[in-house]
């Protein structure tokens, strides 16, 4: 139709549906170039249309994936429409701008921009509403990647008020929203319940990139309440339908690895996710996005018993969360900080860290987890306050349902009670282990096979021989019975 039709003003209306379609799709550059053609035909003689394209083309690049230009084009919308008649679509064009300068990392102005749009939007009636409902679903998200979740939850609610019945995609992605917000918060079931609709909202709209989203959001809950029916696969299938540059695709990449790694798998495929996000500064991936995925970068080095590597990682997560300022983030760097930090002094204090961080934002799973963490560190060197910090990530997961949480509890609550039963002498020489590494020198101490081990700990066997042949060259030794007697214990061969 486009093809065939004379007047430019059709042409470019028929350009926003055909861009709307590509989005969808996840083709999100393909959208780009149509807008572009658009644009380029009615800039000079049509200046309301030229700039509803404007807004479109900054909606499309500002999640990720295009950062810089994003950011340009967001600020080129805001510019022309600031002035002219619809109100609604300037308010559009802020919450855009709002996710776009957070996504180059510009909290101070994305959070700037979100307080402008909510301004006009709180104020307006619910018809004047009905008529962009995108724009608090923009602005909704905004808020919910500068951890603005009240307000989040109110442009998303209303959102939704608006669509539920009658525009799909949009109510996927309002209940998306919901869902990562119940999620932060430790609402596993609450969440449960948008995500399931929203998958089946997405799915009957044909939205493509939508669908992907919100398993991306299915995996990392069922992730922490440990179902059976994972959706790790049925996530893979549905990522064979978008572009490789696509911020879901990226996201969604970074949900894979957590998963693995959650699982126990050093093969890990960390190289090809950096590969993926243009290099080790992530430039493809958001802003928001670099802390999740730097620590998750730490974890797979961890894993490997790369410590170097991994304190590499997690330091530039710890880096990248300083520079968003923002307390949810804080809390993951310094929870990669506590697991990679080469001293026991130092792996307690970024432990402590996180739990502050974790407080502030309300994210009850990462103040569990921060809770965790101070026990692991507490329980080798006899520090009394293990069972009572335990206790605390044991109330918070049972009330989350985290059951892969709870599951970790009881694992170390056991290495507890037998440490207080029978402590033995500590060697200075396990401060130069990790965390994990420890976990293993005192289970060998103990006797146990490299597969009891596995069992015990909730590893892969090959990933407790890599944590073994670790230990062997920090102690220069070469036997099981060698590393027992440095820990303080006598040891059987495996």
């Amino acid at each position: 139709m486009a093809a065939d039709d004379d007047h430019p003003v059709r042409r470019a209306e028929l350009a926003l549906v055909r861009a709307r379609m590509a989005r969808l799709r996840g083709n999100r550059s393909g959208a780009i170039e149509v807008l572009n053609g658009a644009l380029d035909e009615v800039v000079g003689s049509e200046p309301g249309l030229a700039a509803r394209l404007q807004v479109e083309r900054a909606a499309v690049a500002a999640p990720g994936g295009w950062p810089g230009i994003g950011r340009v084009w967001a600020d080129s919308a805001v510019r022309v429409t600031v002035s002219g008649p619809d109100p609604m679509l300037h308010a559009h064009a802020l919450a855009i701008q709002a996710m776009a300068r957070l996504s180059s990392g510009d909290t101070a102005g994305g959070r700037e921009a979100a307080t402008a749009c909510a301004r006009m939007v709180d104020d307006l009636s619910l018809d004047d509403a009905s008529r962009r409902p995108s724009t608090l679903l923009t602005l909704g998200w905004s808020e919910l990647h500068l951890e603005e979740h009240d307000m989040a939850v109110r442009h998303l609610s209303r959102c939704l008020s608006l669509v539920d019945r009658w525009q799909w995609e949009l109510a996927a992605s309002a209940r998306a929203g919901l869902g990562e917000l119940c999620l932060r918060h430790g609402r596993y079931a609450e969440a449960a319940v948008h995500v399931e609709r929203a998958l089946w909202l997405a799915r009957k709209s044909g939205a493509v990139e939508t669908a992907a989203s919100v398993l991306d959001l299915r995996c990392r809950l069922q992730s922490a309440t440990l179902d059976t029916g994972c959706a790790i696969d049925e996530l893979s299938k549905a990522l064979l339908h978008l572009p490789t540059d696509n911020s879901v695709m990226l996201s969604a990449r970074l949900t894979e690895l957590e998963m693995r790694l959650a699982a126990g798998q050093v093969d890990m495929s960390e190289a090809d996710f950096v590969e993926q996000c243009g290099g080790a500064n992530l430039p493809l991936l958001g802003a928001p996005c670099h802390p999740s995925a730097y620590a998750a970068l730490a974890r797979a080095a961890l894993a490997k018993g790369d410590q170097r590597t991994a304190l590499t990682w997690a330091s530039r997560a710890d880096k990248a969360a300083k520079w968003l300022g923002m307390a949810g983030r804080t809390a993951i760097a310094e929870t990669a900080m506590a697991e990679c930090a080469t001293t026991p002094e130092e792996r307690l204090r970024h432990a402590a860290g996180a739990l502050a961080a974790a407080e502030q934002a309300g994210h009850l799973p990462a103040v569990a987890q921060a809770f965790t963490l101070i026990a692991r560190e507490q329980m080798p060197h006899g520090v009394r306050g293990t069972a009572e910090a335990l206790t605390r990530a044991d109330d918070l997961a049972t009330l989350m349902g985290a059951r892969r949480m709870t599951r970790r509890i009881n694992t170390l609550r056991a290495e507890t009670e037998r440490a207080d039963s029978a402590t033995p002498p500590q060697s200075p020489l396990l401060d130069g282990l990790t965390p994990r590494e420890r976990e293993v020198a005192v289970q060998v101490s103990r006797g146990r096979t490299n597969r009891q081990i596995a069992r015990e700990l909730g590893l892969s066997h090959k990933t407790v021989e890599t944590h073994l042949s670790r230990i062997f060259n920090k102690f220069e030794v070469s036997s099981r019975a060698a590393v027992a007697a440095r820990v303080g214990h006598d040891a059987s061969s495996d």
